[in-house]
């Protein structure tokens, strides 16, 4: 089991965006994988679906991160981004 640093006087997912050297995109893949990781932060998980999607990653970059996760993380955590991305697809 991996282990999830998080700083008390910061939220864990700002960290990617304190500096430039990381693209938007970038940056909101490691977002979701982090979320992911974590229960109870269901909001957070399809904002960040959103902002991905937003950000220009396409569906399948979305679908590859859910197959990613549950290889290397488990399945509860690829369930997670799961359904935050099928909730927060278009119609």
């Amino acid at each position: 089991m991996g282990y999830l640093w998080v700083s008390h006087s910061s939220p864990p997912h700002s960290s990617p965006f304190a500096r430039d050297n990381l693209s938007w995109q970038d940056r909101e893949l490691a977002t979701v994988g982090a979320l992911a990781a974590l229960q109870g932060v269901d909001p957070q998980m399809q904002s960040h679906m959103r902002i991905s999607r937003n950000v220009g990653l396409a569906e399948a970059q979305l679908q590859q991160v859910v197959s990613v996760l549950r290889e290397r993380v488990g399945t509860e955590a690829a369930d997670r981004a799961e359904a935050a991305r099928i909730s927060t697809a278009s119609k």
